[in-house]
């Protein structure tokens, strides 16, 4: 039986959950009377109840078990001569349960939006021998500056323009293929959550005045409408949503929100994945992924290496992409071609005042399932602004 007290801290779909439960008796009759898998009202509970907890509400726990979404740490015994006279119990946030909640609670909030994504036809005649790979290197949806401030002008709304315009501008050019994939690669959005700081440092950023939430939301939007672009011209689409060291909890949740609304649709496979290191092979090709943030470029070889013994000998061409340092580098060291990414984003007032320059562009690559890649497009933030 579901606790009524615990719509305090629930969402108004939370609340609408534990209004089921508490009439149907049960998880799985609520999700019968919900049209939803009994999996989607575990998880929901799941998170109300750590949610609570959080806030110091978790009856139960205090005569026996662990609070919801913690974990038990150090105890002190105070004994006498009589025996145990007090226990102190010490428990703390499961640190390795962080992402399973944040999917729950994307999974709940999304859920009016599952499976609603328009269903279209393919491309008539789609190139098996040819893979598209569109790149996006670093986003930051979110950041918010101005030229007054020692940056440049920008915030979510041109975000949204320039990568909708890339998009648009990159499928125009790209052949029809059997396969895509669609890679964001890292720092999708400017801020990991509403504090404004980046989560490893604890350093301010400079963020748009309407907020996380507004950049969570428009970031996933433009996402899902590269997808329906790129459906126009591919048949298969393998959709990378990766994290950076901006966004390395809210990349997950994009990825799940995404997934959601494309849960219908057969031709959209959108990856979650808790790696940093993402790759797939295409006939001869090799082509992964990286933010560019945990692994060092030259240690880069060797760690791909290990990771795909199975395939690395099968293929003969290896591509690696990076984002993170949003300039164009390319290393090339034992038949593996190491490449850096710019981004469409503009500069922030510190990386200006540190002297960060760099050109602005994105990119699409198609390859040969037997000869590599064979030509890239490459649309400048300069040619989007001017149209």
């Amino acid at each position: 039986m579901a606790d009524p007290n615990l719509k305090e801290w629930a969402t108004d779909r939370q609340a609408e959950i534990i209004d089921a439960v508490i009439e149907h008796g049960s998880h799985r009759k609520a999700s019968a009377a919900l049209g939803v898998h009994n999996s989607y009202i575990d998880a929901a509970m799941a998170a109300v109840k750590a949610k609570a907890a959080r806030a110091g509400y978790a009856p139960g726990h205090f005569s026996a078990g662990v609070a919801p979404g913690y974990a038990m740490g150090k105890v002190t015994i105070q004994r006498s001569a009589a025996g145990v006279e007090r226990v102190w119990e010490r428990q703390s946030p499961q640190q390795g349960d962080r992402l399973r909640d944040i999917e729950a609670m994307v999974k709940s909030a999304a859920a009016d939006a599952q499976g609603m994504s328009r269903l279209r036809d393919g491309p008539e005649a789609p190139a098996g021998h040819l893979l598209a790979s569109y790149w996006f290197g670093d986003p930051h949806f979110g950041l918010g500056s101005s030229a007054e401030d020692g940056g440049e002008t920008t915030d979510i709304d041109e975000a949204d323009r320039l990568t909708r315009a890339a998009i648009d501008n990159m499928v125009s050019r790209a052949p029809q293929t059997c396969r895509a994939i669609l890679g964001f690669i890292g720092d999708n959005l400017h801020a990991n959550d509403g504090s404004a700081l980046t989560p490893g440092h604890k350093n301010p950023l400079d963020v748009d005045v309407r907020g996380y939430g507004a950049a969570f939301l428009s970031c996933t939007r433009a996402i899902c409408y590269a997808i329906s672009r790129a459906l126009e011209k591919h048949d298969q689409i393998d959709v990378w949503i990766m994290p950076g060291n901006h966004d390395p909890d809210a990349a997950f949740a994009i990825a799940v929100a995404v997934s959601m609304f494309f849960d219908n649709n057969p031709r959209v496979t959108v990856r979650l994945s808790r790696d940093y290191l993402w790759w797939t092979t295409f006939g001869k090709n090799l082509i992964a992924a990286h933010h560019g943030d945990k692994i060092k470029p030259m240690e880069l070889h060797g760690v791909l290496s290990n990771d795909c013994q199975s395939v690395w000998g099968e293929c003969e061409y290896r591509y690696v992409f990076r984002g993170h340092i949003h300039h164009d580098t390319v290393i090339e060291y034992q038949r593996t071609r190491m490449e850096s990414l710019r981004t469409l984003a503009k500069s922030d007032a510190w990386h200006r005042g540190q002297g960060y320059r760099s050109m602005r562009d994105t990119r699409v690559i198609i390859y040969h399932e037997q000869f590599g890649e064979a030509c890239r497009y490459t649309v400048s933030a300069a040619m989007l602004e001017a149209a």
